[in-house]
């Protein structure tokens, strides 16, 4: 164990955010997903969405639904939200390798989960040692119909709106 002490984002579960809000899944820089060092997620063909340079260890659900998939290995999850998107998320490049070591599942697939509640927690020293990148990819794999425009670019935390229109 290290020293270091990281907070829960708690903060974020005691806010209710709207069935339709798409929120940043960690602390962290967003960067188009093009920048993204994986062929797959830099092209789109999961879809469209944004990539988060992380500065946290605790990744939380983008959107009010129900964990429809979480792979045994912690490194991604899926969400259908209330209003029927599906959302990917993919912890890191690569780092199905890992086989679960540095991932420690908080929420179990099946659950119901509130958009900025912790899903997985990662030991991001640990995993960054090993010399994974840890970007983590936002990616809506099903819109429903509904158009939906993600923030690109700037320093977010856990819980801020991505998807909101500007006026």
């Amino acid at each position: 164990m290290n020293n270091r002490q990281q907070k829960s984002p708690n903060l974020s579960v005691q806010t209710t955010y709207p069935d339709d809000a798409i929120v940043a899944v960690s602390d962290g820089e967003l960067c188009d997903l093009s920048q993204v060092n994986d062929e797959t997620f830099a092209s789109g063909v999961l879809g469209d969405g944004v990539a988060l340079r992380l500065d946290n260890d605790f990744i939380c659900a983008p959107a009010n639904g129900t964990l429809a998939t979480m792979f045994p290995t912690g490194h991604a999850f899926g969400i259908v939200t209330a209003t029927g998107v599906e959302l990917l998320v993919h912890i890191g490049i690569d780092t199905v390798n890992l086989k679960g070591a540095g991932f420690d599942v908080l929420v179990q697939q099946g659950e119901t989960v509130r958009a900025g509640q912790p899903i997985v927690r990662v030991d991001r020293s640990a995993i960054q040692k090993q010399g994974y990148d840890l970007t983590t990819m936002l990616i809506v794999t099903n819109a429903n119909g509904q158009t939906i425009q993600l923030q690109r670019q700037g320093r977010v935390k856990v819980g801020t709106r991505l998807d909101e229109e500007t006026n």
